[in-house]
């Protein structure tokens, strides 16, 4: 009797992963994005397991850090983290390693990561963390969460395990897709962008056009372009309000955060002025209506001979591919500007002359 019981215990556990597996394949061929491919996915799972969250964390080695992506409208998927986090200590770290799962059985018993105290918040107690392979390497990492100790056993881990298998690539399939129109997006506006500021002899005719492309991809209430030489000259301004610099305006050096573009190399953001308040000139904007800014350093030849400052009347964190498509900016106009620059330079030793 017995024996007949865990027979049919195990054709029962056999049939199910079939049925899971069945079904996971066909929403995979029939759903038309990443998304839809995830919803289903979670909606098969919550049929044989408890779910009250679920991500999941795709892996950025280069950069160290983690993307969390929901699984699910409908079950919740975020820390008080954010939905993105350092990689070092997390189980998503262990898991990419290891490439293989982990369980925490009771988040309020014991954890062996640093994140278990932010699944707690969330009232979380038991999670799992299985791996999803592209060419045989850990690319994301699959997290379910219950609010039930030991929500996890080796039955749900067998399932989650044929799950993972089935959905892996063709996730990665439709990241990559995302990855391409995205890419390709890019490139159009820079295009565009590059087309705009090399259309005309004279930058501040065309600016205004620039400007108002650019905002397109990144939000800014007020444009400037600045030469940098000596002192700080304004060469180029747009403006949503009537509060600006004028062209042609001069600002001393030491006052703004330019020394700090050419110790660093690099983008400076500040989020809120009234907070922050690291450079004198921000007491100027302040008087101004601005409350941010993000300032776009432009090299030749390894030198700083100009900025783009991006401001706003109100604090602002710009997202990290905002970030990156101004660095990508950068290297699109530096040229450009830099040869108006000589041209601009040369005309007026020619109008010095004749006077």
């Amino acid at each position: 009797m017995m024996e007949e019981i865990e027979k049919e215990s195990i054709l029962s556990e056999e049939e199910e992963q079939l049925i899971l597996v069945d079904s996971l394949s066909r929403a995979t061929l029939s759903c038309s994005g990443g998304d839809e491919i995830c919803q289903r996915f979670t909606t098969e799972l919550s049929n044989l397991m408890a779910i009250d969250w679920a991500a999941i964390a795709i892996i950025d080695k280069p950069k160290d850090v983690i993307y969390l992506s929901p699984l699910s409208h409908e079950i919740p998927s975020t820390l008080d983290l954010g939905d993105k986090m350092l990689l070092p200590g997390t189980p998503i770290a262990w898991v990419a390693e290891n490439k293989c799962a982990t369980v925490e059985s009771d988040l309020t018993q014991e954890s062996r990561f640093w994140t278990g105290i932010f699944w707690l918040k969330q009232g979380i107690r038991s999670l799992a963390c299985l791996p999803l392979f592209w060419q045989r390497e850990v690319y994301a990492v699959l997290i379910l969460g219950s609010k039930k100790p030991a929500a996890y056993q080796e039955h749900e881990l067998k399932l989650l395990r044929y799950a993972a298998s089935q959905i892996a690539t063709p996730l990665k399939s439709c990241h990559l897709a995302e990855e391409n129109r995205r890419q390709r997006q890019t490139s159009a506006i820079l295009s565009r962008l590059l087309t705009i500021i090399t259309s005309g002899s004279d930058l501040s005719q065309v600016f205004s056009q620039f400007a108002q492309e650019l905002m397109r991809v990144i939000p800014f209430d007020r444009l400037a372009l600045i030469k940098v030489e000596g002192n700080l000259r304004i060469l180029a301004v747009f403006s949503a309000n009537e509060t600006h610099p004028k062209v042609g305006e001069v600002y001393p050096l030491r006052d703004s955060a330019i020394p700090w573009l050419l110790k660093y190399e690099r983008i400076n953001v500040e989020i809120d002025f009234a907070r922050e308040g690291r450079f004198p000139v921000n007491q100027l904007h302040l008087r101004e209506g601005l409350r941010s800014e993000i300032r776009l350093p432009l090299f030749s030849q390894g030198r700083l001979f100009s900025s783009l400052h991006l401001s706003r009347c109100e604090p602002y964190s710009p997202k990290e591919e905002e970030l990156t498509f101004l660095e990508q900016l950068a290297q699109h106009i530096s040229s450009p500007i830099q040869n108006y620059l000589h041209t601009f330079k040369r005309k007026e030793s020619l109008d010095w002359f004749k006077a």
